[in-house]
């Protein structure tokens, strides 16, 4: 039985229509997405509307995700003017009734699927909440060790004993074995390169394959969106996010 792995699409259509497309020669049973599926990019709409009319998928909930579901404080003293203005922005291209739905996912998922152990998870939380009583997502750790993912998420590893976690937050890819084999597939729609990230999972009888695959998709509609849509910061997303590979075009 194969699972496909998503992450942080952060509202780039075309990259998610070419992973969804290589999902379905594998043929896999189930999609996890594992959250920010908005920010960033230029079709939050568009990118909601085509994840919530896939069937079998399942929701982990995201930091992005979740301030437009749950609600975002009057700019976060660590949160940047460009970042805020990007946010809402985003925000607004969304109806309100997509709220009610996002605001269901969950933060935390685990399973047990032909006797292999799962976590998923977009990242730990911290202890205290925001000024609005919603959760807090920790930092990410940028170049992390197995030992510093296993106190990473002790927790889960306590009380769910995976075999594989799952997560992402931080968008390069990674695999790792600590106390867990620890999985992030990288960022399906933020890359160095024109390519999508996505991870396949196969079970069977306890046992388990791993594929990490890596989609090329045509990044002319993207950086065309960016531009006619006057996407707030995305100077600085071209530069952060996909390191100069829109900058021949400007």
């Amino acid at each position: 039985m194969k699972l496909a792995f998503v992450t942080d699409v952060h509202a780039n259509l075309p990259a998610l229509r070419a992973v969804f497309s290589d999902i379905q020669k594998e043929g896999c049973k189930q999609i996890y997405c594992l959250g920010d599926v908005i920010g960033i990019g230029p079709y939050p709409r568009e990118t909601v509307e085509l994840l919530l009319a896939t069937p079998n998928i399942r929701f982990i909930m995201g930091n992005h995700d979740q301030w437009y579901a749950l609600g975002l404080e009057n700019r976060p003293m660590w949160m940047s003017v460009g970042e805020y203005i990007h946010t809402r922005w985003a925000h607004r291209q969304l109806t309100p009734a997509y709220k009610g739905i996002m605001s269901r996912w969950e933060y935390q998922r685990h399973e047990v699927q032909e006797g292999v152990r799962i976590s998923m998870i977009h990242y730990p939380l911290r202890e205290e909440k925001d000024g609005l009583g919603n959760p807090r997502f920790k930092k990410f750790i940028g170049h992390p060790t197995p030992e510093v993912l296993d106190e990473l998420f002790q927790d889960i590893l306590q009380e769910h004993h995976p075999d594989v976690l799952f997560y992402g937050h931080h968008h390069p890819f990674s695999d790792l074995q600590g106390k867990a084999r620890y999985l992030n597939p990288g960022s399906l729609g933020c890359h160095t390169e024109p390519v999508a990230n996505y991870t396949l999972l196969e079970v069977q009888e306890g046992k388990y394959q791993v594929t990490h695959k890596r989609i090329p998709y045509d990044q002319t509609g993207l950086f065309e969106a960016y531009e006619a849509r006057q996407v707030p910061s995305k100077e600085f997303i071209y530069r952060a996010f996909f390191l100069g590979q829109f900058d021949r075009k400007e």
